[in-house]
């Protein structure tokens, strides 16, 4: 079978523990090169990979003919710049979600793919566990009936100054590193746009370090959305229907948590098999470059969520009001 070979653009964290071990596992792909900045990351590569071949200057990777593919890791400021290079460069492109910061960025993403013929793929690799489809057959199926309420939300605490998602130039905030996974997760569920939105934050240092949003849908049904680097981990989906409720642990990260059913006042564990969800992305996005065939995220979704994202965060702006560190109180006790 032909594998498609990836060229990675960065040795980035996500890249090295999730990226290149799903390459490694996958029939149709390939980890082939590698190009960094970073002297110690290249030798760390070499090292672990030694028939890898490695380029100092992305635009070298982008130039070798070898790479079919490539997988953008980069903070999210530079996806934009870095995916439609690669592009040009006639290069497939899976790229770290958010794909890009507004829904002009997008479309113009959108647009080199067509000229260029070449496959894009946002990478939400949580689509592809066998949990989520799992969720999609049960709601297909009408197990819970209409739905009516969705809750859900991405959080952990998070403090470090540096790092690019502390930086607003960068494309920093909550809202775009795991907030965009419970706006995802409504795209998937209600399939279409919001009527109403509103939101509320809190900021720190021109980001905002905690965002809920509430979204009304033309059915009626109500969703809210939550992203959060001021407390504990929790990635929580529920989804509340008229026949029933599904409740969904570890919705985006971790081991294939059995889905609850809560109907009646009884509980019933609904289980999914365990899959390795980043190997299950690489397989599907190199099956669409083989077969010349549509990724199974569309680029119409990623664009639809990224657009809903930056209405939000307007939504929060116009909202936001400085936290009162006092309560007043009128009359006597």
């Amino acid at each position: 079978m032909k594998k498609i070979r990836f060229g990675i653009l960065g040795y980035a964290g996500i890249a090295v523990r999730a990226l290149i071990p799903a390459l490694m596992k996958t029939k149709n792909a390939a980890f082939y090169a590698l190009a960094s900045g970073k002297a110690e990351s290249r030798d760390e590569a070499r090292a672990k990979h030694p028939s890898l071949v490695v380029y100092e200057r992305y635009e070298d990777l982008l130039n070798d003919p070898a790479v079919d593919a490539v997988y953008i890791p980069l903070p999210n400021s530079l996806h934009k710049e870095w995916a439609i290079k690669a592009m040009r460069a006639k290069k497939h492109v899976l790229c770290e979600k958010p794909m890009a910061l507004t829904t002009e960025d997008a479309l113009e993403m959108a647009e080199e793919s067509r000229k260029n013929s070449v496959v894009l793929m946002e990478a939400f690799m949580y689509r592809f566990h066998n949990k989520t489809k799992l969720l999609q057959k049960l709601l297909s199926d009408g197990l819970i009936g209409d739905i009516r309420h969705v809750s859900s939300g991405f959080s952990f605490v998070f403090d470090r100054p540096g790092d690019y998602r502390n930086q607003k130039e960068m494309g920093g905030g909550a809202f775009w590193d795991v907030g965009c996974y419970a706006v995802n997760m409504a795209g998937l569920i209600f399939q279409e746009e919001p009527v109403t939105i509103s939101a509320v934050k809190n900021e720190k240092n021109g980001i905002d370090v905690s965002l809920t949003a509430l979204l009304q849908y033309p059915s009626g049904a109500t969703c809210t959305v939550t992203g959060g680097f001021d407390s504990q981990s929790m990635q929580v989906t529920q989804i509340n229907g008229a026949l029933g409720s599904l409740l969904l642990r570890d919705s985006f990260l971790g081991p294939a948590t059995p889905i609850l059913h809560l109907k009646d006042n009884k509980v019933t564990e609904i289980k999914a098999e365990e899959c390795d969800c980043y190997a299950a992305q690489v397989e599907a996005f190199s099956d669409a470059v083989l077969t010349g065939g549509q990724p199974p995220f569309s680029l119409e979704e990623t664009i639809r969520n990224i657009d809903l994202i930056v209405r939000i965060l307007d939504a929060a702006r116009q909202t936001n009001l400085p936290c009162r560190t006092e309560i007043e109180v009128s009359g006597q006790m």
